[in-house]
């Protein structure tokens, strides 16, 4: 008859359980902590051994040690920005059994290897990854929301011959101006009746 628990050299994941099954062709059971069934729960690293007497009166004997998995890696990159309403597509890498997401705030999925969210708020997003039956990766990610500040060139309004209307945004801070005239200057001076956006 052959005895055989596992590989000899075994990894078990945090918080997670190995049976290791010593078969049922055997009149008896001996675990290292004198127990006798013919499985054994094991839920930490550590030396485990079972002798087993044969229905004939043979013994036989096996060794397993189990060591603590690595932590598993898993990386969504960095924190993100985001301005008004964008939305951004978070990825997790591949070559995993299953993803699950969350917080469930307005994201798309709350599985698969990419998701879409539009958080209107700074938000932090999270994955947890399985790379292994049981063994888990885990990542968190925070996205900010940058939000524009308003522009209001004020109420529509009339010009009389010879005179001139400056148009301002109303907010003095912005980078970068174009004016559907092709200007670029943060203030616009008009003299001619027209439409003019900003």
């Amino acid at each position: 008859q052959v005895l055989d628990i596992g590989p000899s050299d075994s990894l078990l994941c945090s918080g997670n359980t190995i049976v290791l099954n010593a078969g049922t062709d055997f009149s008896s059971y001996l675990w290292q902590d004198g127990s006798t069934l013919p499985t054994y729960q094991v839920t930490s690293p550590g030396l485990y051994y079972v002798t087993v007497v044969s229905v004939c009166g043979a013994s036989y004997s096996d060794t397993i040690t189990v060591s603590l998995a690595p932590p598993v890696s898993i990386s969504i990159g960095p924190d993100r920005t985001k301005c008004n309403n964008d939305t951004i597509q978070l990825n997790a890498p591949t070559g995993f059994l299953n993803y699950v997401w969350g917080n469930n705030y307005n994201i798309n999925s709350l599985q698969g290897q990419s998701v879409i969210v539009n958080p209107l708020v700074d938000t932090l997003y999270f994955v947890k990854a399985e790379k292994t039956p049981g063994c888990f990766g885990y990542d968190t990610i925070r996205v900010y929301v940058d939000h524009s500040a308003p522009i209001y060139l004020g109420a529509d309004t009339s010009i009389c011959a010879n005179e001139s209307l400056t148009l301002n945004p109303g907010y003095a801070g912005f980078t970068n101006y174009l004016w559907n005239t092709g200007a670029i200057s943060n203030q616009l001076t008009i003299n001619m009746p027209g439409v003019y956006s900003v």
